[in-house]
């Protein structure tokens, strides 16, 4: 067995991580290495022994694969073992009514993670309540979200997004300071850090897309009135967001600034 073969199948799985959509099994993995696969056998035995992979049944129709997935260890120990790649927190700060728009999120993200001239300098890893929250029960919502996940201030990319709703009004446990939503804390939160720190990058999105019939109109006044905090000759918040007609738009807009970004290096 070779320790470099094991780390050449970490790697592999590493990269192929963020399309569970395709099978990927020890042939596939063998004909990758250029190794017949009962060679490669032995490390990846090694390798699911160690909890670095693991192997998925999964059935495609009349066909059945056996799907060979890194674990959260093994990512850890690729990435603790790849000095050069700096890693980049990405967090996500939106209500309930975008959620479409959030999964376009997670899609950018796996993508850039794959786009060769980003994955040889950048990890991205992305802060989302729906992943990393659990269903807590005798907490706020936001409370939760604060316990289990890093604040919106201590990441590397804050990415906002709005359309009809501001979410549910937020009061902070430490500092009594009374928020519109749960939303508005982590901007705020972030933003405040970006003006004394410069970090983190900030991005903006107001989603301009048809309202559904049951629109709030007290939360879309909310949204409203948050935005115009952005005009005017003396601004309370300083920005220039996008605004975008369709979840296509969207995603559009998003990559291209997230490719600007990456590939000026702007992210402190």
């Amino acid at each position: 067995m070779s320790q470099e073969q094991r780390k050449s199948i970490l790697q592999i799985l590493y990269e192929a991580r963020s399309d569970p959509s395709q099978p990927f099994d020890g042939e596939v993995l063998a004909r990758l290495i250029g190794k017949p696969p009962h060679e490669i056998q032995p490390d990846i035995a090694y390798l699911e022994e160690k909890g670095y992979i693991i192997t998925k049944r999964r059935q495609i129709e009349s066909l059945i694969f056996h799907r060979l997935s890194i674990t959260t260890q093994g990512i850890d120990l690729v990435e603790g073992g790849i000095s050069s790649l700096r890693r980049i927190e990405v967090f996500i700060s939106s209500p309930r009514d975008v959620y479409e728009e959030r999964q376009i999120v997670k899609r950018i993200i796996e993508r850039c993670n794959r786009i060769h001239a980003f994955a040889e300098r950048y990890v991205l890893r992305l802060q989302a309540y729906e992943e990393s929250a659990p269903a807590e029960v005798g907490n706020r919502p936001q409370t939760i979200i604060d316990t289990h996940m890093m604040k919106a201030s201590s990441s590397d990319l804050f990415i906002c997004i709005l359309w009809h709703r501001m979410g549910s009004p937020f009061i902070h446990k430490e500092t009594g300071e009374r928020f519109q939503s749960g939303t508005e804390y982590e901007f705020l939160d972030a933003y405040r850090h970006n003006q004394l720190h410069g970090k983190p990058y900030m991005l903006l999105y107001r989603g301009m897309k048809p309202f559904p019939p049951e629109v709030d109109a007290q939360q879309l006044g909310a949204v409203e009135a948050f935005f115009r905090r952005f005009e005017g000759e003396h601004t309370e918040l300083e920005a220039l967001y996008k605004t975008y007609q369709s979840n296509e738009q969207f995603e559009d807009i998003l990559f291209h600034d997230i490719d600007i970004v990456l590939s000026k290096n702007l992210i402190l």
